[in-house]
């Protein structure tokens, strides 16, 4: 899996405002006695794909219609923002 410099980054700044919970998530799996480890990866996968942290080829997977309707909310989130700066 593959991810941009440009998506890390978005993750990490939206983490910022919700207290990192997906990352928090992500530790809780990791350090899981019950969770067994072939399951693991799955999980946190599922857990950064629910935070929008997608890969580059779940993100080429996608259909046209659900990419533009990503871009269009991550620049509602862009635009609100910065008209709060």
């Amino acid at each position: 899996m593959t991810y941009s410099l440009f998506q890390l980054l978005l993750f990490f700044d939206s983490q910022s405002h919700c207290d990192f919970q997906a990352i928090y998530a992500v530790l809780e799996v990791i350090d899981s006695q019950i969770i067994l480890d072939t399951e693991k990866r799955t999980l946190i996968i599922q857990i950064l794909r629910e935070a929008a942290l997608f890969d580059i080829e779940y993100i080429q997977a996608m259909p046209a219609s659900v990419k533009q309707a990503l871009i269009i909310e991550y620049q509602k989130k862009l635009d609100d923002k910065n008209s709060k700066q």
